[in-house]
């Protein structure tokens, strides 16, 4: 729970413009709670690629989110490979294609029922 919590927070900050604090914060947190950080990889490594991201660190960002979606599709978390893809949509390289990413996502929201607002 602690761990989850930890993640959510370091998104919000990369969003927020404390990238760096965020990414620290994970880190212990991660560091303290190890078995958590098994069943949570997918989350925590999303939260480490948007501070990453942030801090303009785009290839690390993106190797994060390609283990994150690795961890999703792991465990079946759905809505967080959901998350993940749009994420990686958005980090996309130029000349890298980008609708595979959106086409799954589709598929993602409309398998767990999510109407688009």
């Amino acid at each position: 729970m602690l761990l989850e919590a930890a993640a959510y927070a370091a998104h919000a900050q990369a969003r927020t413009g404390s990238a760096e604090t965020g990414l620290s914060s994970l880190e212990s947190a991660a560091a303290a709670t190890d078995q958590e950080a098994i069943r949570h990889a997918a989350a925590i490594d999303r939260a480490r690629a948007a501070c990453l991201s942030a801090l303009g660190q785009g290839p690390e960002a993106r190797a994060c989110l390609d283990r994150a979606l690795e961890a999703a599709k792991r465990q079946g978390l759905l809505y967080e490979e959901l998350l993940i893809r749009k994420d990686r949509a958005g980090l996309s390289e130029p000349g890298a294609s980008v609708d595979e990413e959106l086409r799954e996502a589709e598929r993602l929201t409309q398998l767990l029922g999510i109407v688009p607002s």
